[in-house]
């Protein structure tokens, strides 16, 4: 298993953040809508983290789009886990929008931080 941080402040870019470049399976996401360590709350503008099964960006949302997260208030922390695990075929991208069908991207701050668990 590997664990794989994320930022706000690359998940906001406008491609997402390549979390894996290669096949993999996803266990497990954790996001914070604010610092990890608590000390720095996020803004109250909702965040809907997605990860898509791509090894490059997110451009092929209506295809390779496999979870959202949502992440709506200041300080709210979001964990999704699968026994099962979420097969993705080509790679992991985070990209991180302020509304639920990923047309409007999120800026930095309103962006959550958190990691992911993934093997290969």
């Amino acid at each position: 298993l590997q664990y794989v941080p994320f930022l706000g402040t690359t998940i906001d870019d406008a491609g997402g953040q390549v979390l894996a470049d290669a096949a993999c399976t996803l266990w497990a996401a954790y996001a914070i809508k604010g610092t990890i360590d608590g000390r720095t709350a996020g803004t109250a503008t909702d965040a809907y983290l997605a990860f898509f099964d791509d090894a490059t960006d997110d451009a092929g949302a209506g295809t390779d789009g496999r979870l959202v997260l949502p992440v709506l208030i200041a300080n709210e922390e979001v964990f999704w886990t699968s026994p099962g695990g979420l097969v993705m075929a080509t790679g992991v991208v985070a990209k991180s929008y302020t509304d639920f069908d990923g047309t409007t991207d999120s800026s930095a701050g309103d962006a959550p931080n958190g990691f992911v668990i993934i093997s290969a």
